[in-house]
């Protein structure tokens, strides 16, 4: 338990864990003019585990929320019909957006059509790009707006609650992050945290000691929590990638948009959810996600800090990064020891080289000049209703049509 504060952005602690005072509190708050909302990405599969039944049960106690909303990525309409067939019993406004659904596909293939029109459709189907579609309507139906990954195996009816409590309480918050403790049976996890984006962003800084947007990064305890809160207006004007470096882009984002004062992360607690594989290659598993994640930061370095990126660059952060990797190693068994918990330094060693292995490809694919660091970004808001100022609601209309058609399938 500490006091903790970073001189950029405030730092919400947990004294009392447990205890539910700041949910009381807005219960008084939210159910009279704010409209709110909870946002869940979710696959098929991920209704079948342990962690979106209990998501549901907590979210059914949640009577400060005003609308949930998932955005589903699903292969069949029987597929549809079952996550709809579970999530129908909340108490509240339930929108199921089946994102690769047909309704909502046909909708993407206009825009591309229309004068000045965008192309959606070749953007590979992802996190990212299931959030932003339900970003767009989420924005129509709340003000302040939640999300909340779907394999959270701790989650709890407070969660939603603290992380739109800065937002609420009129001080002036636009964007809120969870930042959380990952143990899971008495073991450290967060792999990709602590081996790969803590040491990146180490080595980076030490390149680049005068860097905002990196000093802005480092202020976060958990840079790749999948869990935030944002205002409608703020949603509207961010660029997000639609691949795993969307939490990364997403801070990218925000620092570009918002100033650090308006920018709070709030403590959740102990956190559980679904372990990745390592992946035997660099599009699969973590290893994909430290590929997507380094992508994303030095294209917004380059952006924001105008640094120019060269073989001798990425060798260099080679270096640097896997000395910093191998130096947090040491002080993770430290910790673990003096907390009395198993730690397998030698496998975290190892899983250092297997990201190291990463860097080293990537530097390889870049020194052949068949890498372009600025990847293309999904649109922002803002520029689709420059489009067309109705997309956004004839997307919520096809919304509407898959829900009424499901409740026609579906027996209550």
């Amino acid at each position: 338990m500490d006091f903790w504060q970073n001189e950029l952005f405030v730092t919400l602690h947990d004294f009392e864990p447990g205890k539910d005072v700041t949910e009381d509190s807005l219960l008084e708050r939210l159910s009279a003019d704010k409209r709110t909302a909870v946002l869940i990405p979710a696959l098929h599969s991920e209704f079948q585990g342990a962690a979106m039944p209990r998501i549901i049960a907590e979210l059914s106690q949640c009577p400060y929320l005003h609308s949930v909303i998932v955005a589903f990525h699903g292969e069949t309409k029987e597929q549809y019909l079952d996550a709809y067939r579970r999530l129908c019993t909340l108490p509240q406004t339930v929108l199921p957006m089946w994102c690769n659904g047909p309704r909502v596909m046909r909708l993407f293939e206009q825009l591309k059509k229309e004068p000045n029109g965008v192309d959606i459709i070749h953007f590979p189907d992802g996190k990212g790009l299931s959030v932003w579609k339900a970003l767009g309507i989420a924005t129509l139906l709340a003000d302040y707006i939640c999300l909340h990954d779907a394999d959270i195996l701790t989650f709890n009816r407070t969660y939603p609650a603290k992380l739109l409590f800065p937002l609420l309480e009129n001080y002036g918050i636009t964007y809120s992050k969870a930042y959380y403790a990952r143990l899971c049976r008495r073991h450290f996890m967060g792999r990709v945290v602590r081996l790969w984006v803590f040491p990146l962003l180490s080595a980076l800084q030490e390149m680049h000691p005068g860097s905002r947007l990196l000093r802005f990064l480092r202020g976060f305890r958990y840079p790749l929590s999948g869990e935030f809160a944002i205002t409608s207006d703020m949603v509207m004007n961010l660029q997000i990638p639609a691949h795993w470096g969307l939490e990364m882009g997403l801070l990218a984002e925000v620092y570009r948009n918002v100033v650090p004062q308006r920018v709070s992360q709030v403590d959740l607690g102990f956190f559980d959810h679904k372990h990745q594989k390592v992946g035997s290659s660099d599009n699969e598993g973590l290893r994909k996600m430290c590929r997507d994640i380094i992508l994303v930061l030095l294209a917004a370095l380059q952006r924001e800090e105008h640094i120019i990126v060269t073989s001798e660059y990425l060798a260099t952060l080679e270096e640097l990064y896997e000395a910093t990797a191998k130096r947090l190693v040491h002080s993770y068994a430290i910790d673990a020891s003096f907390n009395g918990l198993p730690h397998e330094r030698a496998a975290e060693e190892a899983l250092v080289d297997r990201f190291l292995e990463v860097l080293e490809n990537f530097h390889r694919e870049f020194a052949t000049g068949s890498l372009k660091l600025l990847r293309k970004s999904l649109p922002n808001w803002r520029r689709i209703n420059a489009i067309d100022i109705t997309f956004r609601k004839q997307l919520l209309e096809a919304v509407y049509a898959d829900i009424e058609e499901a409740r026609q399938s579906v027996p209550m």
